[in-house]
C-alpha cells in the first residue's frame, strides 16, 4: 500500500449484533476489531417493528423509511400548486433530510464509539510513538494494581500496533469538544485485555475513572507531538454485504475524508498489481479470494484480545506489492505525485438524458458537453447498440447523465467482459446500488464494472432529484477539474470561484466527491447518495 492509503473492513455479524472492523497501514499488522452494537433508539426516528430482528435490520429498516418516504415526497412534487403546499413539501423534505444525518450520527456513537477514529487516516504515528505508549500505559496501569497483579501485569507488552491504535483515539479524545466518554471507552479496552490475561482485577466505577485520569495526565505531554498528516490520504472500504447499504463516507468523524469502496481485498490487489504491470485489466479474483475473513483471521484484536500477535502471522497480501510506479499507464502521475490512477481529461464520452425526459438537465449541462470538440457523446437519445460498450473501452471517462446506470444501454455481460474500462460517473437514481443475493456477496453495476477493470465509479446508493444531483455534478465537474476543459459554464448556479479554487490542487475523484456534497441543499438524502468505487483517480 501507499503510505497515505488506509484500508477497513467492516463486517456484520447481525446474530451477535457484533461489527468487525479490520484496518490496514503500510508496514502495519492489520488490527481487528471486535464492536458491540448497540439499539439506535430516537424519538426523531419511526419506530420500526423490532421483534426477532438484530441491531442492523433496525438501523436498516429506519434508513429504508426514511428513503422510501424521500421517494414519495419527490414523486408527490409535482402537485403542490400553492405557496403553503411548497412551503409544506420543503419543511417534509428538510425534516427528513436531518433524521438521515440524525440516523448516521446515532450509527457513530452507537456502533463505533471511541473506536470512530479508528477510520481516520488522517492521523499518522510511528513504531516509535507506539512503542513509546505502550510504556505509557504499562506504568500507569501498574500504578493502580496490587502488588500481586502488577508484578504479572509488568511482564505483558500490548502489541506495538494496538498501542498506535489506541493512540489514535486518545490524541481525538483530548480534544476539547470530547465529553469523555471516548476516552473512558478506551481505558475500560486497556483495562478489560489485561482482565482477560489474568494481570488485573474487575474494575468498578472509581478505580477505571481514576486509571483514565491517571493515563490522560501521563499522555498529555505526548499526544501533542502526533503528527497530522501530510495530505492526500484516502480511505479505502471493503464493506460486507450487510455493510454495504450503510452510507459510512457520510458518518460525522469521516465526512470530509476522500473515500472509496472496494468489494474485497482481492479486488484491490488485483487493482495495485493491474496499475504495477500497466495493465488495465488483469485477471479477476476468484470467489474464494473474495472473502475478507482469510485475513482478517490472521491477526486479531477484540475485547480480551489484544497481545502482540505471533510473528509472521500477518497477511502478506497487501504488503508485498509496492506501489512506486502505479498507475494504469505505467507513468507515476508525475502531475501531483499522488499514488492513484490517472486519466485524461480530454478522452471523454457522455450520455446527456437518453431517454428525453430529463429536460432541465439536458438544459444545464448540454452547452458544456458540446463545446468541447474533442469530446463525444449522445445527448437526448438512446445511444445505438454498441455505443456505449466502444465508449467505456475507447474513452478515459464516461459521463451518464439518465436513469439509473445505463444498464438499458450497455449489459452487464459486455461490461463484465472489457478488456480495458473508463472511469465512470454514473449520476441516475440508485446507479450505486448493490442487491443482496442470498448467501453470496451483493451484486450491482458497480461491481460489474469492477469485474471489467473500470478504476473508478461514481454511483449513487438511492433514487435522487434530479435538481439536486444536478448541482452535486456540476460541482464535482469543476472541483475534480474536469469542466475546465469546455469553454462554455454549466448552467448551473454554483460557487464557481470556490470550486476553482480547490481544482487549483490535485483532487481525486474521491477528494472532489467530499467537497461536491456540500453543493447540495438536502446534505444527506442527497449529498449522501454519491460514493466512489474503485481507487483514487486523478485528472492529468
Amino acid at each position: 500500500l501507499p503510505p497515505n492509503w488506509t484500508v477497513c473492513g467492516l463486517s456484520i455479524d447481525q446474530a451477535r449484533d457484533v461489527l468487525f472492523i479490520t484496518r490496514y497501514g503500510r508496514d502495519q499488522e492489520p488490527i481487528v476489531l471486535s464492536l458491540p452494537m448497540r439499539a439506535i433508539d430516537s424519538e426523531s426516528f419511526d419506530k420500526p417493528d423490532m421483534s426477532s430482528k438484530s441491531v442492523f435490520d433496525g438501523a436498516y429498516q429506519q434508513l429504508r423509511l426514511i428513503i422510501a418516504e424521500s421517494d414519495a415526497t419527490m414523486k408527490s412534487g409535482g402537485a403542490c400548486a400553492t405557496e403553503a403546499e411548497k412551503r409544506a413539501w420543503w419543511e417534509r423534505r428538510a425534516a427528513l433530510d436531518q433524521q438521515l444525518g440524525e440516523l448516521l450520527g446515532s450509527i457513530e456513537d452507537e456502533w463505533l464509539g471511541a473506536f470512530r477514529h479508528v477510520l481516520d487516516p488522517t492521523v499518522r504515528f510511528s513504531a516509535s510513538d507506539g512503542q513509546r505508549l505502550r510504556k505509557i500505559i504499562g506504568q500507569c496501569l501498574v500504578k493502580s494494581l496490587s502488588k500481586t497483579f502488577a508484578a504479572k501485569a509488568r511482564t505483558m507488552e500490548l502489541a506495538t500496533e494496538v498501542c498506535m491504535l489506541v493512540a489514535r483515539v486518545l490524541q481525538k479524545a483530548t480534544d476539547a469538544e470530547d465529553d469523555g466518554n471516548d476516552w473512558l471507552d478506551v481505558c475500560s479496552l486497556i483495562w478489560d485485555t489485561y482482565v482477560f490475561q489474568g494481570a488485573a482485577p474487575p474494575s468498578d466505577d472509581d478505580t477505571l475513572r481514576a486509571f483514565s485520569e491517571q493515563l490522560r495526565e501521563a499522555v498529555q505531554e505526548y499526544v501533542g507531538v502526533f503528527g497530522e498528516a501530510e495530505g492526500g490520504e484516502h480511505l479505502i472500504l471493503v464493506l460486507d454485504k450487510h455493510s454495504q447499504q450503510i452510507p459510512w463516507e457520510c458518518l460525522p468523524c469521516i465526512r470530509d475524508v476522500p473515500i472509496s469502496r472496494m468489494p474485497s481485498v482481492a479486488f484491490l490487489r488485483q487493482r495495485i498489481a493491474a496499475m504495477r504491470h500497466g495493465n488495465s485489466r488483469l485477471d479477476s479474483p476468484s470467489s474464494s479470494e473474495l472473502s475478507l475473513s482469510s485475513l482478517a483471521q490472521r491477526s486479531s484484536y477484540s475485547r480480551g484480545q489484544a497481545l502482540t500477535p505471533e510473528p509472521g502471522s500477518g497477511p502478506s497480501l497487501l504488503s508485498s506489492l509496492a506501489f512506486d510506479d502505479c498507475v494504469p499507464d505505467t507513468k507515476r502521475n508525475s502531475s501531483n505525485g499522488m499514488a492513484g490512477a490517472s486519466v485524461s481529461g480530454r478522452r471523454v464520452f457522455y450520455v446527456l438524458n437518453p431517454e428525453g425526459d430529463l429536460h432541465r438537465t439536458q438544459s444545464n449541462f448540454e452547452a458544456h458537453l458540446q463545446r468541447q470538440r474533442e469530446w463525444s457523446g449522445v445527448v437526448g437519445r438512446r445511444p445505438m447498440n454498441s455505443e456505449c460498450e466502444h465508449a467505456l473501452q475507447s474513452s478515459d471517462i464516461f459521463l451518464y447523465f439518465g436513469h439509473g446506470g445505463g444498464e438499458r444501454y450497455v449489459s452487464r455481460t459486455q461490461i463484465r467482459a472489457l478488456d480495458r474500462c473508463a472511469v465512470a460517473l454514473l449520476l441516475g437514481c440508485s446507479s450505486g446500488q448493490l442487491s443482496l443475493a442470498g448467501e453470496f456477496d451483493a451484486l450491482g453495476t458497480a461491481t460489474d464494472y469492477m469485474v471489467g477493470g473500470c478504476p473508478a465509479l461514481l454511483g449513487n446508493l438511492w433514487d435522487v432529484g434530479d435538481k439536486d444531483i444536478d448541482r452535486f455534478a456540476a460541482s464535482l465537474l469543476q472541483i475534480w477539474g474536469l469542466a475546465s476543459h469546455s469553454p462554455a459554464p454549466i448552467a448551473v448556479n454554483i460557487d464557481t470561484e470556490h470550486c476553482q479554487r480547490l481544482s487549483n490542487a490535485p483532487t481525486s475523484l474521491a477528494e472532489a466527491v467530499c467537497w461536491a456534497r456540500k453543493a447540495c441543499r438536502m446534505s444527506f438524502l442527497t449529498g449522501a447518495a454519491p460514493v466512489v468505487y474503485g481507487v483514487p483517480v486523478y485528472l492529468m
